[in-house]
């Protein structure tokens, strides 16, 4: 280098020229130093806002994921397909349908009510009458009176019905018999 620096001041013999080549000199290793800094920032911003363009698509895929829940949880009340291009539209879209709704169902509920009411009695009707049923056979209801309870309870009074009934006919027959062996005689 200094070989360089030799050669480069010999052709010059005025020292001005070789000063003002000097400063020139530093004047470009320093835009050089300043332009490497700027390159160097401008990778970490490059670099920063790839970072930053993930988070935001993994903030964007979990906001949906959230949506997504909240809209399968409502499944059972048959909630509107979403638009899929804007998640602020389709929150929207969502909260508005569940308030509507819960609006009609609020409106529905009192009919629900009467209604669930009265099959409630009619249930207790029902069973009343079974049991009425069952004691005008001198059979005991099952408890719980519900359809398992009922099929097992049939079940064993027509296997019994039908053994009584059996024993029965054996008996006539042997009366019939009995009667025949008397008037044979």
């Amino acid at each position: 280098r200094l070989a360089e620096t030799q050669a480069t001041v010999a052709g010059h013999r005025d020292r001005a020229a070789v000063a003002a080549q000097l400063e020139s000199a530093e004047e470009l290793r320093t835009t050089w130093r300043q332009a490497g800094a700027e390159v160097r920032r401008a990778r970490q911003a490059y670099q920063d806002a790839r970072r930053g363009a993930e988070r935001a698509r993994a903030a964007a895929r979990e906001a949906w994921t959230h949506l997504e829940t909240a809209r399968d949880a409502l499944a059972g009340y048959r909630p509107p397909m979403l638009d899929r291009e804007d998640l602020q539209a389709a929150w929207s879209q969502l909260a508005v349908w569940a308030a509507q709704t819960a609006q009609t169902r609020q409106e529905q509920r009192p009919a629900l009510e009467a209604a669930v009411t009265t099959a409630t009695d009619d249930v207790a009707q029902v069973r009343d009458r079974l049991r009425a049923l069952f004691g005008g056979h001198d059979l005991a209801a099952p408890e719980p009176l519900d359809a398992a309870g009922l099929s097992t309870a049939v079940a064993v009074a027509v296997t019994q019905a039908d053994g009584e009934h059996q024993r029965l006919a054996e008996q006539l027959a042997q009366l019939v018999q009995h009667r025949a062996d008397r008037h044979s005689y």
